[in-house]
């Protein structure tokens, strides 16, 4: 498996294993056969915080479990995927 970096960013008042992320993260990776260099980026954050990215990426003001961004699309930022 080529090189996997994984960044884990905390801005939470909740405790996280950051081990335990990255080790579920490489699994996952291993079990689909992803091939060629990985770049991962986690962010844990709190309620407050993800209701203000909802809002400036999805236009929407509520909370929700996932945000996430696809690389590729990096230049259309204020239209993420949400899983």
């Amino acid at each position: 498996m080529d090189k996997i970096a994984v960044l884990i960013f905390v801005e939470s008042r909740y405790k996280v294993s950051r081990k335990r992320i990255k080790k579920v993260i490489e699994s996952v990776i291993a079990k689909n056969e992803v091939t060629g260099p990985v770049e991962i980026s986690v962010a844990v954050v709190g309620d407050r915080k993800m209701r203000e990215l909802s809002k400036k990426y999805k236009g929407e003001d509520k909370t929700r479990n996932i945000l996430s961004f696809h690389k590729r699309k990096a230049s259309q930022l204020r239209c993420p995927t949400m899983f």
